[in-house]
């Protein structure tokens, strides 16, 4: 009799590929690795993703669509925009931390095959949800509500101090003795000071390029 096909166990698999990938990267990782992980044998991994590409895919995208449906949610509220960019640093930070090592994840994978990067991360989804942001901030402009600012210059600038940290985290650890959970405090700490030092600076009508 065929096996039914059970939520809990292809979760279980998801999880123990996510571990695999992320610690081994795709060329590295292994089928057997990941049913080991998930505590099954290699043909009921079969049964459930035919091949780790597959699997593979199922996981990157997985992750990448958090925190698009994070972003999209955001923009979709009917708060202001300065509310609307807090929440996006808090809520991405909040999932980095939960997630630490997706950017290093996601920026070897980028190196490794950047092609089949791009259509795992489904660009034209991406490319709505800039354009999406563009718009809103190009309306704040507008309005008054912050200084002029280039809307890629602004996103690059919250992703960049989101990730930081957790790209470096390995070498900022070992040069400055800091501790896991000591780590996770400061990560705390700046869901509020990167959202004040990005809101701070929009709202800075001196600055170059500002009205």
């Amino acid at each position: 009799m065929k096996e039914e096909r059970d939520i809990t166990t292809e979760q279980r698999i998801l999880k123990a590929a996510r571990k695999v990938f992320i610690e081994y990267g795709f060329n590295g990782a292994r089928m057997q690795l990941i049913a080991d992980e998930a505590g099954i044998n290699k043909a009921l991994l079969h049964y459930y993703f035919r091949s780790k590409e597959q699997l593979f895919d199922v996981v990157f995208t997985d992750l990448l669509a958090r925190f698009q449906i994070a972003f999209f949610t955001i923009l979709a509220s009917d708060k202001p925009l300065i509310e609307k960019i807090r929440l996006m640093v808090e809520e991405d930070i909040e999932l980095l931390m939960k997630h630490p090592e997706m950017p290093l994840f996601i920026i070897s994978e980028v190196a490794r095959n950047p092609e089949k990067t791009a259509r795992r991360a489904n660009a034209a989804k991406i490319s709505s949800l800039f354009k999406e942001f563009s718009r809103q901030v190009k309306e704040g402009i507008a309005e008054g509500e912050i200084r002029e600012v280039d809307p890629i210059d602004l996103l690059m600038n919250i992703l960049s101090l989101n990730r930081f940290p957790f790209i470096g985290k390995p070498m900022i650890q070992s040069v400055i003795g800091l501790s896991d959970d000591r780590f996770q405090k400061l990560m705390k700490s700046r869901k509020r000071s990167v959202a004040e030092l990005i809101i701070g600076d929009l709202k800075n009508r001196t600055t170059t390029g500002g009205k």
